[in-house]
Protein backbone atom coordinates (compact mmCIF):
# COMPACT_ATOMS: atom_id res chain seq x y z
CA UNK A 1 0.00 0.00 0.00
CA UNK A 2 2.75 2.44 0.90
CA UNK A 3 4.60 1.61 -2.32
CA UNK A 4 1.50 2.40 -4.36
CA UNK A 5 1.02 5.72 -2.57
CA UNK A 6 4.65 6.64 -3.18
CA UNK A 7 4.36 5.95 -6.93
CA UNK A 8 1.18 8.02 -7.25
CA UNK A 9 2.50 10.92 -5.22
CA UNK A 10 0.44 14.10 -5.20
CA UNK A 11 -1.19 13.30 -8.56
CA UNK A 12 -3.84 11.06 -7.00
CA UNK A 13 -4.68 13.32 -4.08
CA UNK A 14 -5.66 11.45 -0.95
CA UNK A 15 -4.80 7.85 -1.73
CA UNK A 16 -4.91 5.98 1.57
CA UNK A 17 -7.29 6.45 4.48
CA UNK A 18 -6.45 4.95 7.87
CA UNK A 19 -9.18 4.80 10.50
CA UNK A 20 -9.14 3.44 14.00
CA UNK A 21 -11.73 3.08 16.73
CA UNK A 22 -12.19 1.38 20.07
CA UNK A 23 -14.10 -1.90 20.37
CA UNK A 24 -15.32 -2.38 23.90
CA UNK A 25 -12.98 -1.94 26.83
CA UNK A 26 -9.95 -3.75 25.46
CA UNK A 27 -10.42 -3.85 21.70
CA UNK A 28 -9.46 -1.77 18.72
CA UNK A 29 -10.25 -1.87 15.00
CA UNK A 30 -7.98 -0.49 12.29
CA UNK A 31 -9.11 -0.03 8.71
CA UNK A 32 -6.90 0.88 5.76
CA UNK A 33 -8.77 1.99 2.63
CA UNK A 34 -7.27 2.41 -0.85
CA UNK A 35 -9.72 3.90 -3.34
CA UNK A 36 -7.35 4.10 -6.31
CA UNK A 37 -6.52 0.44 -6.92
CA UNK A 38 -8.68 -2.44 -8.05
CA UNK A 39 -8.43 -5.74 -6.18
CA UNK A 40 -9.43 -8.98 -7.83
CA UNK A 41 -12.08 -11.31 -6.40
CA UNK A 42 -9.40 -14.01 -6.46
CA UNK A 43 -7.16 -11.96 -4.15
CA UNK A 44 -10.06 -11.40 -1.73
CA UNK A 45 -10.89 -15.12 -1.74
CA UNK A 46 -7.24 -16.09 -1.27
CA UNK A 47 -6.96 -13.66 1.66
CA UNK A 48 -10.16 -14.93 3.27
CA UNK A 49 -9.32 -18.62 2.88
CA UNK A 50 -5.61 -18.30 3.69
CA UNK A 51 -5.18 -20.52 0.65
CA UNK A 52 -1.64 -20.88 -0.57
CA UNK A 53 0.00 -23.60 -2.60
CA UNK A 54 3.77 -23.98 -2.85
CA UNK A 55 3.75 -22.77 -6.46
CA UNK A 56 1.12 -20.05 -6.06
CA UNK A 57 1.91 -18.41 -2.75
CA UNK A 58 2.22 -14.68 -3.39
CA UNK A 59 2.58 -11.66 -1.13
CA UNK A 60 -1.21 -11.38 -0.63
CA UNK A 61 -1.39 -14.91 0.76
CA UNK A 62 1.69 -14.45 2.93
CA UNK A 63 0.39 -11.13 4.23
CA UNK A 64 -2.99 -12.69 4.97
CA UNK A 65 -1.41 -15.49 6.96
CA UNK A 66 0.68 -13.03 8.98
CA UNK A 67 -2.27 -10.72 9.69
CA UNK A 68 -4.56 -13.63 10.54
CA UNK A 69 -2.08 -14.90 13.13
CA UNK A 70 -1.45 -11.44 14.59
CA UNK A 71 -5.13 -10.62 14.97
CA UNK A 72 -6.10 -14.13 16.13
CA UNK A 73 -3.56 -13.89 18.95
CA UNK A 74 -5.77 -11.18 20.43
CA UNK A 75 -9.06 -12.91 19.60
CA UNK A 76 -9.64 -10.70 16.56
CA UNK A 77 -9.75 -11.09 12.79
CA UNK A 78 -8.39 -9.74 9.50
CA UNK A 79 -10.67 -9.05 6.53
CA UNK A 80 -9.93 -7.83 3.01
CA UNK A 81 -12.84 -6.40 1.00
CA UNK A 82 -13.24 -5.04 -2.51
CA UNK A 83 -15.07 -1.71 -2.50
CA UNK A 84 -17.78 -0.83 -5.04
CA UNK A 85 -16.19 0.74 -8.09
CA UNK A 86 -12.47 0.69 -7.39
CA UNK A 87 -10.54 0.19 -4.21
CA UNK A 88 -10.09 -2.09 -1.27
CA UNK A 89 -10.42 -2.07 2.48
CA UNK A 90 -8.31 -4.04 4.94
CA UNK A 91 -9.95 -4.31 8.37
CA UNK A 92 -8.02 -5.57 11.37
CA UNK A 93 -9.79 -6.21 14.67
CA UNK A 94 -7.93 -6.84 17.91
CA UNK A 95 -10.27 -7.72 20.78
CA UNK A 96 -7.65 -7.85 23.54
CA UNK A 97 -5.02 -5.15 23.36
Amino acid sequence: MCGTAWRLGARAGRTIEIRGDRRGEDGVRLEVVQRHSVISPDAVAQFSNLACSAAGCDSVALGAIGLAHATAASGGAAELMALPGAGSSLRLTFTRV
